[in-house]
């Protein structure tokens, strides 16, 4: 009797304790789910205003984000070398139709995809070439300058063509998905 109660019991808490959902949000390019973001994600945005937040979305209430954001300050220690420290923790409501940009993340080599590492090179390159010329007397070769600029070039045009955004309008929207029956 008693094993009867207690698992009717357990069967009824744990079917109320998990009823509970949350609300999400679809980020989409024109039909295509990009991301789904829900709470615990790590969002990066900007909104109406300008303002700009970054954290972990602590909720998804009413068509509203609440992301927690880090003040991370340097601080030092007494051995006078710097450390990365948490001033405070603050909970930013932004409503998700106000946000007009959504910031891409770094993913690892970055600076090869954004063409920084081509710019570096081409003119690195150039400045090399120039040295050994003047210092072994030698005429400066111009289809090396060459190479080297069309690099130099091409890694500007990498860097500026690089989206670091997906700019919220006609062709990237949000999608709301209500979940709890408030």
């Amino acid at each position: 009797m008693i094993r009867s109660a207690l698992l009717l019991f357990s069967m009824a808490f744990f079917l109320q304790s998990n009823g509970q959902g949350w609300d999400m949000l679809l980020f989409r390019r024109n039909s295509k789910t990009m991301t789904t973001i829900m709470p615990g994600a790590r969002i990066s945005i900007s909104d109406k205003d300008g303002r700009y937040a970054e954290g972990t979305i602590k909720k998804i209430d009413r068509d509203t984000l609440f992301i927690t954001e880090y003040d991370v300050r340097k601080a030092y220690n007494m051995w006078y070398t710097s450390v990365l420290d948490t001033v405070s923790a603050f909970l930013t409501p932004i409503y998700y139709k106000d946000i007009t940009k959504v910031y891409r993340r770094s993913s690892g080599f970055e600076f090869i995809r954004d063409g920084t590492l081509f710019m570096l090179g081409g003119a690195v390159y150039m400045i090399l070439h120039l040295v050994n010329s003047a210092i072994q007397h030698q005429p400066v070769q111009a289809s090396s300058m060459a190479i080297a600029g069309g690099v130099t070039v091409a890694g500007l045009m990498m860097h500026k063509l690089r989206k670091h955004y997906y700019a919220v309008g006609h062709k990237y929207h949000f999608e709301y998905i209500r979940v709890t029956g408030k």
